[in-house]
This record gives C-alpha cells, structure tokens and sequence, in this order.
C-alpha cells in the first residue's frame, strides 16, 4: 500500500525540488546543498511517522 506525505514533508519535497531547479539555472552548488538539507528532514520526518 503507498503511503502519502504528510503537510510537512511535501513542502520539504517540494523546497527540495525549487532549489534543484535553482542550481540548474545557475550552477551554484549552494543551492544543491539546501536541496540535501530539505529532503534530509522529509526523510526524517518519514522515520518518526513509522515509530
């Protein structure tokens, strides 16, 4: 069964996915490294849903 994302996830998900667009128009790494740190809380906010 698929499970959805919560309200917190998907705007880490999606926060992930605008600074991944962002470093392709620029080439800033910067940018990349946000992306890690948005999709490093989505996956620990899925970690704490399966406690």
């Amino acid at each position: 069964m698929k499970k959805s994302l919560n309200d917190s996830q998907n705007t880490n998900v999606n926060n992930a996915l605008l600074e991944i667009n962002d470093w392709q128009c620029s080439g800033d790494v910067d940018y990349l490294e946000s992306a890690v740190a948005y999709l490093q809380a989505a996956i620990k906010l899925e970690g704490q849903n399966n406690e």
